[in-house]
């Protein structure tokens, strides 16, 4: 499908047709592009260490550790950088003990309060930038566990879209290792981790308020509004 680089907004993720973001979107009068870049290979496991909390970065995360899990979920207090690694949980039966807003520092300094001294295990990607637990260090015994494998995408095309919008750091990697921004281009991320690898290429970026579908559109509707009122 031809997509008019005036309407067409990338989206570093696939979303569900009937999220608040796609329907957003979709309402707006513009054509979709959702599409992850990166590749993804669950690591099995037998032993888990032992813990007193079980700390999820992402949606992904928690559907690899439970790809293998075969433990009480009672066994552990939950918890979920942000909303939608909450809600994944959710959908599993387990109800999150500590949900985040999305924002490294935010979480750290919110998670501290409830899990300080404690062992925290977290099932994480080979590639992940650990921006909770460094912001810990020290004052919780951390416990990394890999799950699974992300690599960057080589192989993939994607049509000029106006407005970029990036859900992850290894995202951006692979949308830059292959493509240059347009002046006529704008960039949109959700987490402060995300934004942080598009400026150190040297890119103005717009940051999500939260990590959920509704803060997200809320970004991606204002950068359109500013962006289509100077063509």
């Amino acid at each position: 499908m031809d997509m008019d680089k005036q309407q067409g907004i990338f989206i570093s993720r696939e979303l569900s047709r009937e999220g608040v973001l796609y329907q957003g979107l979709i309402e707006q009068g513009f054509v979709i592009c959702d599409q992850s870049l990166i590749e993804f290979t669950g690591l099995p496991f037998d032993v888990i260490p032992k813990a007193d909390w079980v700390f999820f970065y992402s949606s992904r995360a928690v559907q690899y550790f439970f790809n293998s899990y075969q433990g009480d979920k009672n066994d552990y207090k939950w918890a979920a950088m942000g909303e939608g690694t909450a809600k994944a949980l959710q959908e599993l039966g387990i109800q999150a003990h500590f949900t985040g807003d999305g924002h490294p520092q935010n979480v750290a300094a919110a998670f501290v309060q409830v899990a300080e001294n404690q062992v925290v295990l977290f099932p994480r990607a080979r590639q992940s930038k650990q921006s909770v637990q460094q912001l810990l260090a020290g004052r919780i015994q951390d416990v990394a566990m890999i799950v699974y494998e992300n690599r960057a995408k080589k192989d993939f095309y994607l049509p000029e879209c106006k407005i970029l919008v990036f859900t992850s750091p290894l995202n951006v990697d692979a949308y830059f290792g292959k493509y240059t921004l347009t002046r006529h281009q704008k960039i949109v991320a959700i987490g402060h981790t995300t934004a942080s690898s598009i400026r150190r290429l040297g890119y103005e970026v717009t940051v999500a308020a939260a990590a959920t579908e509704a803060a997200l559109l809320e970004s991606i509707s204002k950068v359109i509004k500013t962006a289509f009122s100077n063509d």
